[in-house]
């Protein structure tokens, strides 16, 4: 899953970015699927030295991206909506105005708590447990 994750980053780094929009990625899947591990192979690849854990209480971790890393994206958001029963719970973030930030990527676990207010061109990626929880499947779909 970090491999994964790190060939995710590479994709978007490299992608010449048309949007003037944050780059939106949706994460779906049971507990233990792999999203937080996926994040952290993508965080890894944007080259964010922190640890980078699950923000299941805290909601949002942000982290800085160094513009020797890419000269568009400055920002990396990593959110955990695990705890969330409404979107309306989230408004004191200011998730609107991220989303409007064409200098950002953000990483959504449990993204099916805020689905309507996901922008159009998210990229979306459900993850399964096959095989006794030793395999996982994967499906990426692009909005």
């Amino acid at each position: 899953m970090r491999r994964l994750g790190s060939k995710y980053a590479k994709d978007i780094l490299n992608h010449k970015k048309t949007n003037s929009s944050a780059t939106t990625i949706a994460l779906y899947g049971n507990l233990g699927s792999g999203k937080t591990i996926f994040t952290q192979g993508f965080g890894r690849e944007l080259r964010i030295s922190k640890r980078i854990q699950s923000p299941t209480f805290v909601l949002m971790r942000r982290y800085l991206i160094f513009r020797l890393r890419h000269p568009i994206f400055k920002r990396f958001y990593h959110l955990d909506l695990y705890r969330i029963k409404h979107s309306k719970d989230l408004e004191y973030l200011g998730l609107k105005e991220i989303f409007k930030d064409a200098s950002a990527i953000i990483i959504i676990e449990w993204a099916d708590r805020i689905e309507k207010m996901l922008p159009k061109k998210t990229i979306k990626i459900q993850m399964k447990h096959i095989k006794n929880k030793k395999h996982r499947k994967i499906q990426t779909k692009k909005t």
